[in-house]
């Protein structure tokens, strides 16, 4: 019997080595396991490398062995929790401005306590640094940062910028809209409208044209 291809001889001779495959080694019970295989000398040892390996090639030989190993060592990975989204409402001058806000942020982890993993509750703080102009709908996302379960890894918690009702200004995109009611002698021969900016200052807008609603 030559070809050390075969699963079981191959088996073997990974967990005990070739004595134990020529000789054999003990069973505990009084007799032996293994020794079921000789090596033939008239075979090439490149050929028995092949059909031992399934490569002629020491490299990738050496990488399957590698990677087979770590796969029988290496413990599994928990599946990461999912994520968890939350609104976070900032007004158009903040907005206008940019701002850095600093929110709570309650989560669940399993800690130590007395030799056994429990579930405890943290509040932690999140700065979240909201450049000015950011659009509506723009995510902040911490990672790693939502509930810890003996199973899964805690996923991301996600904060998704909302802009806050206006008493003068809504919001399309980059652009600011404002609605105004005016008289219609003005819509009709023109004036000066006045509107106080985000920043505070007194704009003087011209209506020239005939204004329709």
């Amino acid at each position: 019997m030559q070809v050390l291809s075969d699963p079981k001889l191959k088996g073997f001779y990974d967990l005990f080595g070739e004595d134990a495959l020529k000789l054999g080694i003990p069973d505990n019970k009084g007799g032996t396991k293994g020794g079921f295989y000789t090596f033939d000398p008239e075979v090439d040892p490149l050929e028995v490398f092949r059909k031992f390996f399934g490569t002629s090639n020491p490299y990738e030989a050496l990488n399957d062995i590698t990677a087979t190993f770590e796969s029988m060592t290496t413990q599994p990975k928990p599946n990461k929790g999912k994520k968890k989204t939350y609104p976070i409402q900032l007004t158009l001058e903040e907005i206008y401005h940019g701002v850095v806000k600093h929110v709570p942020h309650k989560r669940k982890l399993l800690v130590d306590e007395d030799g056994e993993r429990v579930m405890k509750t943290e509040t932690v703080e999140f700065s979240i640094d909201v450049p000015a102009g950011t659009l509506n709908g723009t995510h902040f996302v911490f990672e790693g940062k939502g509930n810890e379960t003996p199973d899964t890894m805690p996923g991301p918690v996600i904060y998704v910028l909302e802009a806050a009702k206006h008493d003068r200004f809504s919001r399309s995109g980059t652009d600011l809209v404002h609605h105004a009611t005016i008289p219609i002698f003005h819509a009709l021969a023109g004036t000066a409208y006045k509107l106080e900016s985000l920043d505070g200052r007194l704009l003087t807008l011209p209506v020239t044209d005939i204004v329709t609603p």
